[in-house]
């Protein structure tokens, strides 16, 4: 695979799904992600929201729109080679939003007309299911997975704006722990 700045990840230049997602120095520097500006961009993918519902059963919803979101800790992961999986599990304090930068990430939920994606380089997941089924996660395809994965601020009150796509019966994460800088 070449290794150059607009090599091809997924369908679209590292330099693209980079620039998509907002630039890293803006994530680290401004302590918020700002999906509008990321979703106007050429190469930009999807974004679909994890969340438990009223009855506490996993979901997932393709989400538009976009604006900022305060995080309180990002980090960039190293390339993880697939395949694994991971059994059901929760987003711990508020939830997080996970960006794609290459490789493939496959979430299930265990209710709802989506039950399983296949995310690909551009694509972003917001994890709001804080309490109740959870989620499942696995790499999958031939490529290692890397990802930026960002751990929200009082999610809820931004993301319930930033996004259109939330149906109603979303369960608000609760504070389960102090979100502090790192």
């Amino acid at each position: 695979m070449p290794t150059d700045n607009n090599s091809m990840i997924g369908g679209a230049s590292r330099r693209s799904v980079v620039t998509a997602i907002g630039g890293l120095g803006a994530l680290a520097a401004g302590g918020e992600i700002d999906f509008a500006e990321a979703a106007d961009r050429p190469g930009a993918g999807k974004v679909y929201g994890v969340f438990a519902g009223m009855d506490k059963k996993s979901y997932m919803c393709v989400l538009t729109g976009g604006g900022s979101v305060p995080v309180y800790r990002m980090s960039l992961t190293g390339l993880l080679p697939p395949p694994s999986f991971e059994e059901l599990h929760v987003s711990p304090f508020w939830g997080s939003v996970t960006m794609i930068l290459q490789g493939q990430l496959e979430i299930g939920v265990t209710a709802g007309e989506v039950r399983k994606v296949l995310g690909k380089a551009g694509d972003s997941f917001v994890f709001i299911d804080g309490e109740g089924d959870g989620h499942t996660s696995a790499r999958r395809g031939d490529q290692p997975l890397q990802v930026i994965n960002a751990r929200l601020k009082e999610p809820w009150t931004a993301l319930s704006k930033s996004f259109k796509g939330w149906p109603d019966f979303v369960l608000p994460p609760k504070e389960i722990a102090p979100a502090v800088s790192f």
